[in-house]
């Protein structure tokens, strides 16, 4: 059975560092956020006409522009067509002993890839310090808004991100909701996940960045060897845009150290801290 690498985490949580780490290995691609690349409520004119971190414009590109022509050809609709077409041009392209990664994240769309009975798809759980997460997210928002307000007149993006609007906008400005929010968004991945039986490994970013065993581990999970790496293979669209950086490796970043005043914290988000993002196996 052919294998799918699949990442979820909140955003800020070092999926993007992850998945082009993964996609070193000679037998891995990385394609970012395939589920809103590939999304049917999106006009496909203008995704073709979006950056790929390859260097080209999506109709341009060598991958992507074969899985676009053949959705348009088939007049493919529905989203799990499209990933059909995705892998479909994916295995032509380059072999059926290669393994896509897809940082697709978030709960809406790790929840598709229970259409894909016919392929095992092991999913990477990836969580970042609360801390450092919580840092990372106002100084974001400093530089910009997450999810401006102009898109409560884009139904098509709207009605997938209200939740993240009201967050995004309103609660975030509540004092100590930051920590809470990471920590209730976080278990809910991990209980889907438990709940449903995927098969799955859970990363912090943290080890990703101290424990030096770390990519033993995550090969031996996908069935990989962890052999010599080489240059990063990808085709990202969708993701964050440090994808598109030349100078990508493993840095942990300490500005959180300086963060003042400290974030609130509850007993239990430390807890939940603890736990999961400084316990290793």
């Amino acid at each position: 059975m052919k294998t799918i690498v699949s990442i979820t985490s909140l955003e800020r949580s070092g999926s993007t560092i992850l998945d082009l780490s993964l996609s070193k290995h000679p037998k891995m691609i990385s394609f970012g956020e395939v589920w809103r690349t590939l999304s049917p409520g999106r006009s496909i004119d203008r995704v073709k006409n979006m950056d790929c971190n390859c260097g080209h414009k999506v109709k341009d590109c060598e991958f992507w522009s074969k899985v676009f022509e053949q959705i348009e050809r088939e007049k493919s609709i529905k989203w799990i067509e499209r990933y059909y077409i995705f892998l479909e041009i994916f295995y032509s392209f380059y072999g059926d002993d290669f393994i896509p990664i897809d940082s697709s994240k978030f709960l809406r769309a790790i929840e598709k890839f229970k259409l894909l009975d016919d392929y095992q798809v092991k999913t990477i759980f990836t969580i970042r310090d609360v801390r450092g997460w919580t840092y990372s997210i106002k100084l974001s928002e400093k530089r910009k808004k997450e999810m401006p307000l102009k898109l409560i007149f884009d139904f098509n993006e709207f009605k997938w991100q209200w939740k993240a609007y009201i967050r995004y906008n309103f609660l975030r400005k509540v004092p100590g909701w930051l920590s809470y929010e990471w920590m209730y968004r976080n278990r809910k991945i991990l209980k889907f996940l438990e709940k449903n039986n995927y098969n799955y490994l859970k990363i912090s970013y943290e080890e990703l960045n101290f424990n030096d065993k770390v990519f033993d581990k995550i090969f031996n999970f996908i069935g990989l060897n962890n052999t010599v790496l080489q240059n990063s293979k990808a085709h990202i669209v969708d993701g964050n845009r440090t994808a598109f950086s030349k100078d990508l490796s493993l840095r942990y970043d300490l500005k959180w150290l300086r963060d003042k005043p400290i974030n609130i914290m509850l007993p239990q988000v430390g807890y939940f801290n603890k736990k999961y993002v400084w316990e290793w196996d």
